[in-house]
């Protein structure tokens, strides 16, 4: 652990003693560049109010991992996933990160100081004491529940004015995001594949979902390529399954978010790897009477690992990758659900949009590209994350 100055640990119910509150208050108020991160622990609608009346108060923005994001989407500091700090000028960087249950690791690349400079003030807020300083050092780590540390900094806030400058640092973290994903659309244009490049899908998909929707994600390119789009759309939940965990249950998951908000949308983007694991599901969706819509990106490989083996070991030792036979929409109409191909960009969202107006459980295969690689997948191979790098697919 690498704390600088304390470590506060506090009994049940996990709220923190007036001290911790007064030094992030404190630090909150004179800091130029500050940042808020959010994790998983926001999920009902008062954790939620209390997190966007915080940021409301102070000017902060804020940012979350995947399981966070749900969280920080409807507030009007809302930024987007931690990652976009990646492409922060050096001299723009953040000076203060306030982490609200988001933890060290690989979302935050480890304690390297790439993403949450070595030199910002970082306040740590972890119901996990375990976790406070873990991989990179802290100013202040404090193990209590984030919910109601947030409700409590609310309270210490009174009717203190927002610092200078906020908007503006704001508007810049907005600009470099938007500039990320101009970067993104600058490498389409010169895509000479057949298949639809995936940020053009993914960039369709966030455009086209509804207002409260849950959106579920499965496979490791998917996630990947996803992550670059879906804090545009207005969700109510985003659910993953992170880094080195199980690919191919999220379909059981949306099944699931379906049952337990009927009044809404779930839409699953999976890969084609990642729903091979669980085809037979397109029959539960149709027996329970479950609309969601399953997208599936189809690149017709089990693409990460692909990726992988040509980056380390060359083209010619690349094994047992493709997946080339089948049709998914083909699955999902044989067991009684809607199917449906797309193979142009200008096809998904109309695809989209009349899955929704039926109210049916849907298969939409979208035939996309397997040559592209998605920044952070540059950026776990040693690389930087623009430049217009594919390789042969």
């Amino acid at each position: 652990m690498f704390l600088h100055d304390s470590r506060v640990v506090c009994d049940a119910p996990g709220f923190p003693p007036a001290g911790p509150l007064d030094r992030i208050v404190d630090a909150l108020s004179t800091a130029r560049r500050p940042i808020a991160l959010v994790g998983k622990s926001f999920v009902t609608a008062d954790a939620r109010a209390r997190l966007h009346e915080f940021a409301a108060r102070t000017g902060v923005p804020l940012f979350s991992d995947w399981e966070g994001l749900g969280a920080i989407v409807g507030s009007e500091r809302h930024v987007g996933l931690v990652q976009t700090l990646a492409t922060v000028p050096e001299d723009e960087r953040p000076d203060l990160v306030l982490l609200l249950g988001l933890r060290f690791g690989m979302t935050t690349q480890f304690g390297t100081g790439r993403l949450l400079p070595k030199s910002a003030r970082i306040f740590q807020i972890d119901p996990d004491g375990r976790e406070l300083g873990r991989l990179q050092e802290v100013e202040l780590g404090v193990q209590a529940d984030p919910i109601g540390t947030v409700g409590l900094l609310n309270e210490r806030l009174d009717d203190s004015p927002v610092p200078p400058g906020r908007d503006d640092w704001l508007g810049t973290l907005r600009d470099i995001s938007a500039t990320r994903r101009s970067a993104l659309a600058a490498e389409t244009e010169d895509h000479g594949d057949d298949a639809i490049h995936p940020y053009l899908a993914v960039r369709t998909i966030a455009e086209s979902v509804p207002e409260n929707a849950t959106v579920v994600v499965d496979g490791a390119l998917t996630e990947l390529w996803l992550s670059e789009t879906i804090a545009l759309a207005p969700l109510a939940h985003y659910l993953g399954h992170g880094y080195l965990s199980s690919m191919g249950s999220n379909f059981g998951v949306a099944l699931g978010a379906q049952y337990a908000t009927p009044d809404k949308a779930t839409i699953l983007v999976t890969g084609d790897g990642a729903v091979g694991y669980s085809l037979a599901e397109f029959d539960s969706l149709v027996r329970a009477g479950l609309p969601v819509i399953v997208i599936v990106l189809n690149n017709q490989a089990w693409g990460a690992t692909l990726h992988t083996q040509q980056f380390f070991f060359g083209q010619d030792r690349v094994t047992n990758n493709r997946l080339q036979n089948g049709s998914y929409s083909g699955v999902a109409r044989a067991l009684g659900a809607d199917g449906v191909d797309v193979t142009e960009p200008d096809q998904l969202r109309p695809a989209i949009e009349a899955a929704l107006a039926a109210g049916r459980p849907t298969c939409i295969d979208v035939r996309v590209s397997l040559a592209p690689i998605p920044p952070e997948e540059r950026v776990l191979n040693g690389g930087a994350p623009f430049g217009g790098i594919q390789i042969d697919a």
